[in-house]
C-alpha cells in the first residue's frame, strides 16, 4: 500500500512540475508537432479557463471565437515576440487573447 502511494505521488508531482515550468518555447514547439496538436489546444484552454476565474485579469474574448482560433493566435503570439518566449505558457496565452482582443474594442 505505501508503495502504491509513493508511486502514484510521483507520478502526480511529475505531470504538476510539468504544467508549472512550462515556457513559451516548450508550448510553441509542442502546438508545431506533428502529433500534438490536441495538447496544444487543451493547454491553451485550460490557460484561458483558468485566467477567467482569477480576478484582476480581464479578458474580453467574444464567445463566437473557436478553440482552434485561439490557438491560431496564440501560436501567432509566440512567433511574432521570440523576446518573450522564455516566460510562462499560461500568461502568453492571456497576453495573446489581450492583443488580440482589447477590451476597450468590443467591436472586432
Amino acid at each position: 500500500m505505501r508503495i502504491t502511494i509513493l508511486a502514484v505521488s510521483i507520478i502526480l508531482s511529475c505531470f504538476s512540475h510539468t504544467a508549472i515550468s512550462m515556457t513559451g518555447n516548450k508550448l510553441l514547439s509542442d502546438c508545431e508537432g506533428q502529433y500534438s496538436n490536441m495538447y496544444c489546444m487543451g493547454y491553451i484552454v485550460g490557460a484561458l479557463d483558468t485566467w477567467g476565474a482569477r480576478p484582476g485579469l480581464r479578458l474580453c474574448i467574444p464567445e463566437d471565437v473557436t478553440q482552434g482560433q485561439m490557438q491560431d493566435i496564440t501560436v501567432k503570439y509566440l512567433r511574432n515576440n521570440p523576446e518573450t518566449r522564455n516566460h510562462k505558457a499560461t500568461w502568453l496565452v492571456a497576453m495573446a487573447a489581450q492583443e488580440a482582443f482589447p477590451c476597450g474594442d468590443q467591436t472586432k
